[in-house]
C-alpha cells in the first residue's frame, strides 16, 4: 500500500526504514487472501459461505473460521497503521526538504483520484478511497505527542468498535428467523429478508456480466455504485480507518519501527496480543459456526464484535515483523521488503491479475474455484509479488505506481532508472 517514504533526490532505498517495507510486504501479500473470495465469487462471499455458487463443503465453515481467525480485518489493519505511519515519516522529511505544508494534501489527493479509478475500472473493493480522506482527516493530529495520539486512537478505535458490534448484532438479531414472530421486530425482519435477496441478485447479475466478459458493462455497474461504496468508505472511516491511522501515527513517533522500544517486551507484548486476539476470535467463530452462519450473522462476525479481538492481533502482528525484519536477510527478506517498497503496484496489480484470471475477455473462472482453491490463486499471487518486485527495484528506483504517484505529487519527473540521475 501507498507510503512515499523516500526522499526525491537520493535513492529511495538508502532513506527507508526496513521494518516498515517489510511488514507492508506481508501485509500486501496477506490482503490477496482477505479479497480473493470476493474477486472470485459473488462479493458477499468474502464473509459469507453460502453466497459461494460451488457446491457447498463440509470444509468450507472452518475455512472460513480460519480466514475470519487469521487474516480477515488484521491485513487492512497492518496496511492501516503503516500509512499513519507513513504520514507522519513524509511530514518529517517534507519539512526537511523545506517542502510546502500542502504537499501531503496533494499527495492525499491523488491517491484519491487512484482510489476512485481504481474503484471504477477494475475493482469496487477499493480501500484507497478511505485511506485518502482518513489521511486528510488525520493530517492535523501529526503535531501531538505519540502518547496523546495512541490515547486518542484507542478511544477513537474502542467506541467505534462498540458502534459496529451494536449495529451488525442487532440486524443479525433482527434477520434471524424467531425474529419474524417478536411484533416489534416483525417488519425489520422482513426488510432485512427483502434486502439480502436483493443484494443476492445483484451479485448474481454482476456475475453474469463478469463471466460474460463485458468489460464496459461491469464499468458502468461499478461507478453506477460507486455513492454507495463512498457511503460505505465514510462509515468504514469512521469507526476503524482514522482510529487506526492515528494509532500508527503514535507507534512510529513511540519508536515502534525504529528500534526505539525494549525488544523484549515488545516480544511478550506481541506474542500475547496474537494469541488473545487469535482464542478470543477463535472462540466467538466457533458460536457462530454451531448456531449456524446465515448472511447477516457472518457480517456481524466479520465486521461487527470481531473488531475488539482483531486490535490486539494487528499490533501483536505488527510488532512480531519488526522483530522478524531485523533477522530477516537474504532472498526472503529482500523479497519481502521489495514487495513492500512496491506495495502500492503490487496492490493495484493484483486487481489487474484477478481480472484477467476471472473475468469472461480472460480464463473466465469467475464461480468456478471453491475457497480452497481460490487460497491457491492467492498463494501463487502473493508468491509473485516477493519475485517480481525484487527484480524491478533491482532496475528501476521506484514501483511503476510509486513513480507515478510521487511525480503528480511533487510535480516534476523524477528518474526512474536506477543508472539515472535525478
Amino acid at each position: 500500500m501507498p507510503d512515499g517514504t523516500d526522499r526525491p533526490e537520493t535513492t529511495p532505498s538508502d532513506h527507508r526504514i526496513g521494518s516498515l517495507d517489510f511488514t507492508r510486504g506481508v501485509a500486501v501479500m496477506g490482503i490477496v487472501f482477505a479479497n480473493v473470495a470476493a474477486f472470485g465469487q459473488p462479493f458477499s462471499a468474502s464473509f459469507y459461505p453460502a453466497a459461494f455458487l460451488t457446491p457447498a463443503r463440509a470444509v468450507d465453515d472452518w475455512l472460513w473460521l480460519t480466514q475470519l481467525v487469521l487474516i480477515d480485518g488484521k491485513m487492512r489493519g497492518l496496511f492501516t497503521v503503516l500509512f499513519g505511519a507513513g504520514l507522519v515519516l513524509f511530514l518529517e522529511r517534507a519539512r526537511q526538504q523545506g517542502a510546502a505544508a500542502g504537499l501531503q494534501l496533494r499527495r492525499l489527493c491523488w491517491l484519491f483520484v487512484f482510489g476512485v479509478a481504481h474503484h471504477v475500472l477494475l475493482w469496487r473493493g477499493d480501500i484507497l478511497v478511505a485511506y485518502a480522506v482518513a489521511g486528510v482527516i488525520a493530517l492535523p493530529f501529526a503535531r501531538w505527542s505519540g502518547r496523546r495520539l495512541l490515547a486518542f486512537g484507542l478511544t477513537a478505535f474502542a467506541a467505534g468498535a462498540l458502534i459496529s458490534t451494536a449495529m451488525y448484532g442487532f440486524l443479525a438479531a433482527a434477520a434471524a428467523p424467531q425474529a419474524a414472530a417478536d411484533p416489534q421486530l416483525a417488519a425489520m425482519h422482513a426488510g432485512l429478508v427483502v434486502e439480502e435477496e436483493a443484494a443476492r441478485q445483484h451479485e448474481l447479475a454482476e456475475g453474469r456480466v463478469i463471466a460474460q466478459g463485458d468489460y464496459p458493462q461491469f464499468v458502468a455497474g461499478n461507478l453506477t455504485g460507486l455513492p454507495d461504496s463512498l457511503g460505505f468508505n465514510l462509515a468504514l472511516l469512521l469507526l476503524e480507518t482514522v482510529p487506526l491511522v492515528i494509532m500508527g501515527m503514535a507507534l512510529y513517533k513511540a519508536g515502534f519501527f525504529t528500534s526505539g522500544l525494549d525488544r523484549s517486551r515488545m516480544l511478550a507484548g506481541s506474542v500475547a496480543g496474537v494469541a488473545v486476539g487469535a482464542v478470543v476470535t477463535l472462540i466467538e467463530g466457533l458460536w457462530e459456526i454451531d448456531r449456524g452462519l446465515t448472511y447477516w450473522s457472518s457480517l456481524s462476525a466479520v465486521a461487527g464484535w470481531s473488531a475488539f479481538p482483531r486490535l490486539p492481533m494487528i499490533f501483536g502482528l505488527a510488532g512480531l515483523l519488526v522483530l522478524l525484519n531485523d533477522h530477516a536477510k537474504g532472498w526472503f527478506g529482500t523479497g519481502l521488503r521489495a514487495a513492500g517498497r512496491a506495495a502500492f503496484t503490487n496492490y493495484i496489480g493484483t486487481s489487474v491479475v484477478m481480472l484477467w484470471i476471472f473475468h469472461g475477455f480472460g480464463l473466465g473462472m469467475f464461480g468456478q474455484l471453491n475457497r480452497a482453491e481460490l487460497y491457491i490463486v492467492a498463494l501463487v499471487t502473493a508468491v509473485a509479488m516477493p519475485l517480481w518486485s525484487q527484480w524491478w527495484l533491482a532496475r528501476f528506483r521506484y514501483g511503476p505506481l510509486e513513480w507515478l504517484w510521487r511525480c503528480l505529487t511533487y510535480g516534476r519527473v523524477f528518474a526512474l532508472r536506477q543508472s539515472m540521475l535525478a
